[in-house]
């Protein structure tokens, strides 16, 4: 299991931080065990439209596990990007890497290196798809690994994982939104 509030996960964390120097409004679809098919799906029958200013996915993981294949993915994360596109209108797009399945506790080894191959696999092939995109940016997970970034169940981030990967996605939301302000 997971943080128990989603005030310590990572989008009430990027809110809280990017909060302190501007005005916040944010809404979070998360579910446990989301894939990239999954929350496309649910989203194919969304009609809301709300125009926004940024969009920050997270996804993987669970594909990973799944063992879904990198050119499928690919695919699925397109198809996704373009139906958020389509109900948000966002200015920007960021989705984050994959997080270090090498170092997830729970997995034993050699299927934490099997998953781990898999997601670089994976990581690569979206950065490949995504090399070049104007609104659409590709935010790596880097982020050395520590014992106490993982929740007890060895599997799901800590808050205290959680506080980095906001802090490093608000640095890059916040350093490329004066470029964006100035009709770039």
């Amino acid at each position: 299991m997971g943080v128990a509030d989603q005030r310590n996960a990572l989008a009430g964390q990027l809110a809280k931080i990017l909060a302190q120097d501007d005005t916040v409004h944010w809404l979070l679809d998360a579910f446990t065990g989301a894939t990239t098919r999954s929350t496309l799906a649910r989203l194919a029958t969304h009609a809301e439209t709300q125009p926004t200013d940024v969009i920050v996915t997270a996804l993987g993981v669970n594909d990973v596990t799944r063992q879904v294949p990198a050119w499928q993915w690919v695919r699925q994360q397109r198809a996704l990007r373009a139906r958020l596109t389509a109900l948000y209108a966002p200015r920007l797009i960021y989705v984050t890497g994959m997080a270090p399945i090498e170092h997830f506790p729970l997995l034993p080894n050699p299927l934490r290196w099997a998953l781990a191959r898999h997601a670089r696999k994976i990581e690569a092939a979206l950065a490949l798809d995504l090399k070049g995109q104007q609104r659409v940016i590709h935010v790596p997970f880097h982020i050395a690994p520590a014992a106490d970034l993982m929740t007890q169940d060895g599997f799901h981030p800590s808050a205290k994982l959680y506080r980095l990967w906001a802090k490093k996605m608000a640095s890059r939301i916040t350093s490329d939104w004066p470029k964006l302000s100035h009709g770039s």
